[in-house]
């Protein structure tokens, strides 16, 4: 019986031909991992939504609801679901002129037995500003280092989530913390046209320095308070701290309550340092309703920068403030990421409205006025919130117009 071996020649010819199966099928499953993980992205993002609208449809006319979004840096994208508790005459933090009148905002705080949904990976989301809501304390900011701000007030753009990004060893750096919401009406769930009118999330900073005991449950501590000498215990109910503190006619239990003839007393002075836009613990936040879902990662390749290795993002952190001993591990303020040629650990971009508007343009997807069209690596989704259902409707990207411009309609 004749015994054939194989040869050298087959041997080859059969390493080639696993190699081509090779080369073609990892393409593939690279597409088929990220549309797969594109797509549990956006059931994540359409759940969180949704949370906060089957809350509306609860609740009572007046008393809104809204799906808020945050991002604490090394963390991810996080939705939660708040409820409006009531409303306070505060300051902006900008303000310098004591006889300015106060601007009235809204105030939200997460719904008490209701988890957060965050989403996976490195996906993110942004929500569209159009021109002219970018205004007063809300991204209207410098950012640090003496560089400029971050965007164009007359320019439309795309924010991201600024809420973990701000001193956390002070009690009254909250103009460094800013977002957007999607809000809902009490009792109907409609989505509430995006506008210029600011609100206040609480969300509990990461430290309790300048929390006065001797006010007990009043200066709010991630432990709770439950009086002097005795272990702290988290409040009961949030929703209910709250309402208490911006209702209480008497809040600093001196006797003296506030009227007509003295309406900035110290109660007035109390409440806006514990939960007005000044408060480290609240965001200053305006509604929108179109969002991006988009890979940060793939964001930052199309820019030609990395993602900053502390926040996991685009925001630069100086790792120097991480440095054990220097009493600064958590100044984290808003600056983006060094880009074409800076060194890789800093200074941040010097012109930061630039950076913002390159980040704009590959949410768009070509710059018409420099004639480049910018290469993605993910794609990116950019869905309008149907007003009566709170889904997704994946739209073509608005144009980044300046106010005057004429804005054409969004088309599906």
């Amino acid at each position: 019986m004749n015994r054939r071996g194989i040869t050298l020649i087959e041997i080859l010819a059969v390493i080639v031909i696993a190699t081509v199966l090779i080369l073609l099928t990892v393409p593939a499953m690279r597409s088929l991992t990220r549309t797969e993980s594109s797509s549990a992205a956006e059931g994540q993002l359409q759940a969180g939504i949704l949370q906060a609208r089957d809350a509306a449809l609860r609740s009572s006319e007046g008393r809104d609801t809204a799906a808020f979004f945050s991002f604490e840096p090394g963390g991810r994208m996080t939705i939660t679901a708040c409820v409006q508790v009531a409303s306070i005459d505060d300051e902006q933090a900008s303000e310098t002129d004591a006889n300015l009148r106060p601007i009235r905002r809204d105030v939200f705080i997460p719904i008490d037995g209701l988890d957060p949904v965050q989403l996976s990976g490195s996906w993110m989301v942004r929500g569209y500003a159009a021109p002219g809501m970018i205004r007063g304390d809300w991204y209207n900011q410098p950012s640090t280092f003496g560089v400029t701000q971050r965007y164009d007030a007359n320019e439309g753009a795309w924010v991201f989530p600024e809420t973990g990004f701000y001193n956390a060893a002070e009690a009254n750096d909250g103009d460094n913390r800013q977002s957007f919401i999607i809000r809902f009406e009490g009792g109907t769930g409609v989505v509430k046209s995006s506008s210029i009118d600011e609100a206040l999330v609480l969300s509990v900073r990461p430290s309790s320095v300048d929390r006065r005991t001797d006010l007990r449950e009043l200066w709010l501590n991630p432990d709770g308070f439950r009086g002097n000498n005795a272990s702290p215990q988290p409040p009961t109910s949030l929703v209910r701290w709250a309402t208490r503190v911006l209702t209480a006619r008497d809040l600093n239990g001196d006797g003296a309550i506030e009227n007509a003839l003295s309406p900035a007393g110290a109660d007035t002075v109390i409440r806006r340092q514990v939960i007005g836009g000044q408060s480290s613990d609240m965001v200053l936040v305006r509604p929108v309703q179109q969002v991006v879902l988009y890979d940060e990662l793939a964001l930052a390749a199309s820019l030609g920068v990395r993602v900053d290795p502390i926040s996991k993002s685009l925001y630069w952190v100086d790792p120097e403030w991480l440095r054990p001993g220097s009493g600064q591990a958590r100044q984290l303020f808003p600056a983006l990421v060094p880009w074409q040629g800076d060194p890789p650990n800093g200074p941040p971009a010097a012109d930061q409205r630039d950076m913002s508007r390159r980040i704009n343009r590959w949410i768009e997807g070509s710059d018409l006025s420099r004639g480049e069209r910018l290469v993605r690596i993910a794609p990116n989704r950019i869905y309008m919130v149907d007003r009566f259902s709170a889904t997704l409707r994946a739209v073509q990207p608005p144009p980044l117009a300046r106010i005057g411009e004429q804005v054409p309609r969004v088309t599906q």
